[in-house]
């Protein structure tokens, strides 16, 4: 029944690397179908090394923690790592909002200050229990599956900038959680603006935790707050309680499963909901397969979806109509059910000026461009304050040069004795001294920003 939507489903997401799990919880890729270097994206088949067959162990608990922070976050993630012990069965990622330019030395740091060993991560390394994988400066972290039950490999990509920032909070959890399931336990430090929302609420939508510092606690209360108010969080508390807690919620098996099923086709919005988280992933690895063939196009909406398609969503109904088992959440067999990725916002992108879509889950708006900008509502408006400040300048400065160059043509005039030129030049320079004086004014109170939040 769903073979032809599995098969769309590899066509256009194809799996990028096999796995195998070895006895020290390691993921090894397999060479011939190694990931991409994120440094101009040569594939890594020819230096990944081949991997002898190992025993599989299944993974029975929330083995996959995936923590992201900004302004004030480097003293959280301090206090939480320290809680960490040393034989913890999980693997831990973090982002941390860094400039572009310039080292990171945020690994060394959590090092010195907890039990478990932190490294800068490396695009295609497996993954481990035990360890800390922190995202490096200019580019996303993205996390991918081997074969069920267990297995994974990191990616570093150069992806579109999220909520203005590269590495972003979103993508990272969104990709733990389309990977790894309810595995998956995220957490949400101090920073400004409101990254990591989205991500959280993805999570929870895949069966994850999610968890938040107490924005009382944090230096800057912005991320937290927002997590807060736009997501059903299992847990909210000051950071130095996280790593505790943390570490109790990895030593308990994972619960049973409450018959979470993918809904009948009638009710397309949820399904709809997990293709696009999906589909964002693959944007934020700067897929060919999304970005020359955007869900938005003509021909690719949800109303004229191909046959094999059209197929798969049929064959959909009649499963869940005579009570079979529909697949698991987030697995190759779910339905690619192509909507289009928002409706239009009628913003443009502040980075590259095309279009925005605006999607609503779970009572959080955001926006994206069909290159992958991301912004979440504060993010936007940050972005086009940005924006307007640089028109501002742009502004003050072409004025200031009208003002001169009208000044230096009066003076020309005076000396060849021509009165009602030099009277309409001197106008015209006091005319632009005028509205240059009210655009330094506004730019010497700050422009249009508000605190940041």
């Amino acid at each position: 029944m769903w073979d032809s939507a599995r098969m769309h489903v590899h066509r256009r997401y194809p799996v990028s690397v096999g796995v195998a799990m070895s006895k020290q919880h390691s993921i090894q890729p397999v060479p011939d179908q190694a990931p991409a270097h994120a440094n101009g994206g040569a594939p890594a088949s020819d230096r990944a090394p081949r991997v002898a067959k190992s025993t599989s162990i299944p993974v029975s608990n929330r083995d996959v923690i995936v923590i992201g922070a900004s302004a004030g976050g480097v003293e959280a993630l301090c206090d939480l790592v320290r809680e960490f012990p040393a034989d913890l069965h999980a693997a831990v990622f973090i982002v941390l909002h860094i400039p572009p330019s310039g080292p990171s030395v945020l690994a060394g740091i959590l090092s010195r200050r907890g039990k478990l060993p932190a490294f800068p991560a490396v695009d295609g390394e497996p993954i481990e229990w035990g360890r800390i994988y922190v995202a490096v400066p200019d580019r996303h972290l993205i996390i991918r599956p081997g074969p069920a039950p267990h297995g994974g490999y990191l990616r570093l990509t150069n992806g579109a900038a999220e909520n203005g920032h590269r590495p972003a909070l979103d993508p990272l959890f969104r990709s733990a959680a389309i990977s790894f399931g309810r595995r998956v336990i995220g957490v949400v430090l101090s920073g400004n603006l409101d990254d990591g929302t989205a991500g959280l609420a993805a999570i929870k939508e895949y069966g994850g935790l999610a968890i938040a510092q107490n924005p009382d606690t944090a230096l800057y209360p912005g991320m937290p707050r927002s997590a807060v108010d736009n997501v059903d969080l299992d847990h909210v508390l000051p950071a130095e309680g996280i790593g505790q807690l943390l570490a109790r919620l990895v030593a308990e098996p994972l619960p049973a499963r409450t018959g979470v099923e993918l809904p009948a086709v009638q009710t397309l919005q949820p399904v709809g909901a997990l293709a696009r988280n999906a589909e964002e992933v693959a944007m934020a690895e700067l897929s060919p397969d999304v970005i020359h063939n955007h869900p938005s196009d003509p021909g690719e909406s949800d109303g004229q979806r191909e046959p094999d398609q059209q197929s798969s969503n049929e064959n959909q109904s009649g499963t869940a109509a005579t009570g079979a088992d529909p697949p698991e959440l987030g697995s190759s067999n779910s339905p690619p059910l192509r909507q289009p990725i928002g409706q239009p916002s009628g913003f443009g992108c502040p980075h590259c000026g095309g279009a925005l879509y605006e999607i609503t889950e779970h009572g959080f708006t955001r926006y994206r461009c069909r290159v992958g900008h991301a912004f979440s509502p504060e993010s936007l408006m940050e972005a086009q304050n940005d924006g307007t400040e640089k028109a501002l300048w742009s502004a003050l400065r072409a004025l200031e040069e009208s003002a001169a160059l009208c000044r230096r043509v009066a003076m020309r005039a005076e000396r060849r004795n021509s009165p009602h030129t030099v009277s309409k030049f001197v106008e015209r320079a006091q005319q632009a001294n005028r509205h240059a004086e009210s655009i330094r004014r506004m730019l010497a109170k700050g422009g249009l920003r508000t605190p940041l939040g």
